[in-house]
């Protein structure tokens, strides 16, 4: 717990991980209430379907992309911060 106030330990990729994974129940949610909205209104027909799954699919892959893009800040910076400390170690 010292560590997360201390601000040793980086709190976000772990908050990272939590929001990708509400964003991909969010993406199920909304490929099944688009495959299922113009179903119960009686129009649309099979390209609805073909909508919810394009939604779901697409939802998906584009919340992975964008929380990998943020993981990847934190790696940067992770590794930014080895290669100074290990420069800082060869000089002493």
């Amino acid at each position: 717990m010292s560590s997360i106030f201390s601000f040793n330990k980086m709190l976000t990729p772990s908050i990272i991980t939590i929001v990708y994974w509400l964003m991909l129940i969010g993406s199920v949610f909304s490929g099944f209430a688009a495959s299922n909205s113009m179903i119960f209104m009686g129009v649309g027909g099979p390209g609805r379907l073909l909508t919810g799954i394009f939604v779901t699919i697409c939802g998906a892959i584009g919340s992975r992309i964008a929380c990998e893009l943020l993981i990847v800040l934190f790696k940067i910076y992770d590794n930014t911060k080895f290669m100074t400390e290990k420069k800082h170690a060869e000089i002493r």
